[in-house]
């Protein structure tokens, strides 16, 4: 009929990948290594780990109830709970994906508490997504989007990003 409409979409900035891993990095900082935390910091895709890991990282601090500081010691026990049965091959494949993402959960937090007390918020928030290749994530992630013809999420990122970014330039004018 040609009749002109205009469609909103009800998405908030917060819904925005990055803004949510700008706020799960806080978040392991002031809830300190908090498990549901770093769950939904890893699964904002922006960092160097697949769904798999996570899964099995998400599975091994929920059977062996990881929280907070205990997270520092490796994952070393059965992924698959307290078992007579030796691990087996599966099993250790499991145990190092996990591993993977706990020793990069210790490094972000190390590095972010490092950079928040020495460069303030705004300035070590970014020098994290710079070091952890978190822009770099999400670059590729935006170019993807724009070669498959998804603007409307492609824009969703770009409008993240860009939120973000003139959060930590007013937040820095002011300190």
């Amino acid at each position: 009929y040609g009749v002109p409409y205009f469609l909103d979409s009800g998405r908030t900035v917060e819904s925005s990948p990055v803004i949510r891993c700008a706020l799960h990095l806080f978040g392991i900082i002031l809830r300190p290594l908090d498990r549901e935390e770093a769950l939904m910091l890893f699964k904002c895709g922006l960092l160097p780990v697949d769904l798999e890991e996570v899964s099995a990282f998400e599975e091994y601090t929920y059977v062996w109830d990881v929280t907070g500081y205990s997270f520092a010691r490796p994952f070393t026990e059965n992924p698959a709970g307290f078992s007579e049965r030796e691990m087996e091959e599966r099993d250790e494949e499991k145990l190092a994906r996990a591993e993977k993402v706990r020793q990069l959960l210790i490094r972000l937090h190390s590095r972010f508490k490092q950079v928040l007390e020495s460069e303030g918020p705004a300035r070590g928030l970014y020098r994290v997504l710079e070091e952890e290749g978190i822009r770099a994530a999400v670059q590729e992630k935006l170019d993807a989007l724009v070669e498959s013809g998804d603007e409307a999420e492609a824009e969703d990122l770009r409008l993240g990003w860009g939120s973000l970014m003139g959060f930590l330039d007013a937040a820095e004018s002011v300190r």
